[in-house]
């Protein structure tokens, strides 16, 4: 069974459907347990991928634990994880085809996204803790089907405008609605009217709201992938009653790999303010002369939103910059015509396949940056360090 392709044709490619009505009452058709869980929910504009995967690997030390992310870099299963373990195909399989039967039984159809967040509640229902990342937003975005014991909410800023608006008091009402009343919410944001505007809203629904900026836990010197492992362990450490601060990760969110003997560190980073944050950590850790080579390609967006991405990095690599913008085929992908134009535009190489580039290219080190379905597919044609 190709499972891909059975999602694509009978639940159709993955694209944003906000609301919940559809999730609530497919939850109806099966005992999934959920008021017996500790539940912790993670949303934010960036970060939110570190901070689940660090607050998973602290609960699975203590609980049967099942964590919720996407997308997916490689395989269908990464989205899949119970106690240190993905799905095996074969139950992944199963779960769909089932979950399927089901639903067709009630004349209901989800989206993409739903569908497989269902089948993730199915799989993870003897678990007795859930992590869960926010696909988009939150207000609307089917894990908000789930009451969370713990709300976190890593980062705001501008992304999906059209979805989610343009004014930052619009995206963190949106972000903020997978809090709720009598239960923990907690932030980690540097800007006080960020935080103003969280106490404003929490205090009138209910919530018992940490910001780790008006704790003193964050500080603004620290790069931000340290500041999610911060977020990552406070969280953790309220959900399961105990301090676990002596377990703190390493804080980094390069991916290594090598390709044809090259080394390359991929770098996550989608939107404007990810490409920022990821420079912040390179800054921090000294990489800025590590790299002979920067490949940098996009998912469908705004021109002005990839032109900024790309003088972020010319202005981190200097007069020195070797950036190669690549097109890529992808459902999400920027469409090449409009890569190839910006290329053109700021006078950098562009090219139309990234993987055979870097086979024929010297570069001892090379960074690959930007949408994680253009590293994904690096990933799926490379080898892991390590």
């Amino acid at each position: 069974m190709n499972l891909e392709k059975w999602l694509e044709t009978n639940i159709g490619y993955e694209a944003f459907r906000p609301g919940l009505d559809r999730v609530y009452q497919a939850l109806e058709l099966f005992d999934l347990g959920l008021s017996r869980k500790k539940i912790i929910s993670i949303a934010g504009t960036n970060g939110k991928g570190q901070t689940s995967r660090e607050i998973y690997r602290l609960c699975q030390n203590k609980h049967s634990c099942a964590l919720w992310t996407s997308p997916h870099l490689i395989c269908l299963e990464e989205r899949f994880s119970k106690n240190g373990e993905l799905v095996h195909r074969s139950e992944l399989e199963q779960l769909c085809l089932d979950t399927y039967e089901h639903l067709n039984a009630a004349q209901l159809k989800l989206s993409y996204f739903e569908f497989l967040f269902l089948v993730f509640l199915r799989f993870s229902s003897d678990c007795e803790v859930l992590v869960l990342e926010v696909g988009l937003g939150g207000r609307l975005d089917a894990v908000n089907v789930v009451d969370a014991d713990i709300a976190v909410v890593s980062s705001i800023s501008r992304d999906h405008q059209d979805y989610l608006g343009s004014r930052y008091e619009q995206i963190l009402s949106e972000k903020l609605g997978i809090a709720r009343a009598q239960g923990l919410t907690v932030t980690n944001f540097e800007l006080s009217y960020l935080r103003q505007l969280s106490n404003k809203f929490l205090s009138k629904l209910g919530s018992e709201w940490v910001d780790l900026f008006d704790i003193k836990v964050c500080t603004v010197d620290m790069d931000f992938s340290k500041r999610n492992l911060l977020l990552a362990n406070f969280c953790a450490s309220k959900l399961l009653g105990e301090d676990l601060s002596a377990q703190l990760g390493e804080a980094s969110p390069l991916i290594e790999f090598e390709i044809e003997g090259a080394v390359c560190h991929g770098l996550t980073s989608h939107n404007p303010d990810g490409v920022r944050k990821g420079v912040q950590f390179l800054n921090h850790d000294k990489y800025t002369n590590a790299y002979q080579l920067v490949l940098m390609s996009f998912s469908d967006r705004r021109m002005d939103d990839a032109q900024t991405m790309l003088n972020t990095v010319k202005a981190w690599m200097g007069e020195k910059a070797n950036i190669v913008l690549c097109a890529f085929d992808h459902p999400k992908a920027m469409p090449r015509d409009r890569v190839r134009d910006l290329a053109q535009k700021a006078r950098v190489k562009f090219v139309n396949d990234a993987t055979e580039f870097i086979k024929n290219n010297n570069a001892d080190k090379t960074l690959v940056l930007g949408s994680n379905y253009f590293i994904g597919q690096f990933l799926q044609s490379s080898r892991p360090r390590g």
